[in-house]
């Protein structure tokens, strides 16, 4: 089981399929909530994500988490047909990106903080189904590496 004597915080930066800023509070019962701001060349993604981490392999520091939550993101610019082959790329095949999307995002990853300094790294995959309103839908599995301090 997960347990920490008081609430604390971490903020950092995520990088892979979803990159950008993330914010997360995390209980003394292990429950978590993240928060991260996806940033890329044509749009912008505000995702929001409810955790539970426990102990993994009795290491202390090292937690297994998993979880759930939405998003929603904007999409600033048309762009063009994708033509990278699709277990390349993240972006759907056809679609307007002058219009936003709305998503159901899980969460399930493996997080270590550094015990003499307040840092924390972890690794997970986020799957996402996301549904924009040009009426395409589409899934990643949106794995990341994650670097935040702890306060």
């Amino acid at each position: 089981m997960y347990v920490h004597a008081q609430n604390y915080h971490e903020i950092g930066l995520r990088a892979g399929g979803t990159s950008g800023f993330t914010f997360r509070t995390v209980n003394p019962n292990g429950s978590a909530l993240e928060g991260i701001v996806g940033l890329w060349d044509h749009g912008v993604s505000f995702t929001a994500l409810y955790e539970i981490h426990f102990q993994a392999f009795d290491v202390n520091g090292l937690n297994w988490f998993y979880g759930g939550g939405v998003h929603v993101v904007f999409y600033g610019a048309d762009y063009e047909r994708n033509t990278e082959p699709s277990w390349h790329s993240n972006y759907p095949p056809y679609v307007d990106y002058g219009t936003f999307g709305l998503g159901l995002d899980g969460t399930i990853g493996i997080e270590y903080k550094i015990p003499e300094i307040p840092i924390t790294v972890s690794f997970e995959f986020k799957p996402f189904i996301e549904f924009i309103s040009s009426n395409n839908m589409w899934f990643s599995m949106d794995p990341g590496l994650g670097i935040r301090f702890v306060f």
